[in-house]
């Protein structure tokens, strides 16, 4: 990288990593508030994980953030009671795999990432969602680019 263009990409580094850093102080926030096993702590560990994935090149942070909602997800969904809450749980397991699974494609951990994706499509399958849906649709497309490499 020229010396010029790693100027240009510092500023874009340096809000990047301040707004991880904003989303870690809301992590902690959640934790007190509502205690770690709780919906709301998974979605913010999974934003924090995208962020990570997208934001940065550290993709073993965002696998870890991903798979620490997965646990609280799962575990969410052996306390749930109502239908309604278990298919939105469900629903949120599948898009957590398809991101773990993304995580893994990047990584070039093509068997990883099928294997995310199969679980994910299980589960979006068994909630009757449409190919066409945005997050069935994510999740195909995930599929789709290391399809070459399966």
């Amino acid at each position: 990288m020229e010396p010029q263009e790693h100027q240009h990409h510092q500023p874009l580094q340096q809000a990047a990593s301040s707004f991880l850093q904003k989303l870690l102080a809301e992590l902690s926030d959640l934790n007190a508030r509502l205690g770690g096993k709780h919906p709301e702590v998974a979605d913010m560990l999974n934003i924090i994980g995208l962020c990570y994935h997208h934001l940065s090149t550290n993709q073993d942070k965002a696998l870890q953030f991903h798979k620490e909602a997965l646990d609280i997800l799962k575990l969410c969904m052996d306390f749930s009671s109502s239908q309604t809450e278990k298919a939105s749980i469900s629903k949120n397991i599948a898009v957590t795999l398809t991101d773990i699974g993304n995580v893994h494609s990047k990584r070039g951990d093509i068997i990883e990432a099928r294997a995310s994706y199969d679980d994910a499509l299980c589960i979006f399958r068994d909630l009757k969602m449409s190919s066409e849906g945005n997050l069935m649709g994510s999740m195909m497309r995930g599929i789709s680019r290391i399809s070459d490499d399966w």
